[in-house]
């Protein structure tokens, strides 16, 4: 019994009984048969005249038709289940994109949080000026003040010398011997007329105290030199 089609028309059982045929005479073939049950041949040609009063024609007919049939929805299972199977890994490559960026997003506030927000400013200073050691002026410019920052991980946002370019600086922590503690590049931007660039700077290793603070643009830019308390 072929499972995969439904069950028979009590007339075209009736068919297959009727009109017996033993001889075959007149029969058209099975490649004909085949073509009708294919839907290719038109209802207008004499062949089909033949088919309904001839019971083994009818009968292969049948057969070749539920076949056909059969092949089909098989195919339109397959066509809706690889459907299906894309949509499914669609859905779970928009989840898994989503929770990707979810969880890059919490790194990206962690990482971020990890470092404390400060600012140092060179505005004011001139290049190969040092600033430790002078003797301050009768009104000192607020840029030339000593400044004060964390000793810990800081995101340190600097303001460079009015009139600085923009492009790579490098930042240098110094001690009273000019040896370099920490230190840090980035790439400096213009701003509304201000030059600055933001950096990573480790100062937990720094015990407290006055450090020499440099700033030069790479790779052989003259110094801007000021202070800063680290605490």
């Amino acid at each position: 019994m072929n499972h995969d089609s439904k069950p028979m028309d009590p007339l075209e059982e009736l068919m297959l009984r009727a009109y017996p045929n033993p001889t075959r005479a007149g029969c058209p073939g099975t490649e004909m048969l085949r073509s009708m049950a294919a839907k290719t041949v038109s209802r207008e040609n004499p062949v089909w005249e033949h088919l309904w009063k001839c019971s083994p024609c009818f009968g292969e007919f049948v057969k070749l038709r539920d076949a056909r049939a059969g092949r089909e929805r098989r195919n339109q299972i397959m066509i809706w289940g690889a459907l299906a199977a894309i949509l499914l890994i669609s859905v779970t490559l928009g989840l898994n994109r989503m929770i990707s960026s979810r969880h890059s997003d919490d790194l990206g506030s962690k990482v971020a949080n990890r470092y404390e927000a400060a600012v140092f400013n060179f505005e004011g200073t001139a290049a190969g000026e040092v600033v430790r050691g002078v003797e301050p002026p009768p009104v000192q410019s607020p840029a030339l003040q000593t400044q004060r920052l964390p000793a810990t991980l800081i995101n340190l946002t600097v303001y460079l010398a009015r009139g600085s370019d923009d492009g790579p600086y490098e930042l240098q922590f110094l001690d009273t011997n000019n040896n370099v503690l920490a230190s840090a590049t980035s790439k400096a931007a213009i701003d509304k007329g201000l030059t600055s660039f933001t950096a990573i700077v480790d100062l937990s290793k720094l015990s407290p105290g006055e450090y020499s603070v440099r700033c030069r643009k790479s790779p052989d830019g003259a110094w801007h030199t000021s202070t800063a308390i680290v605490e």
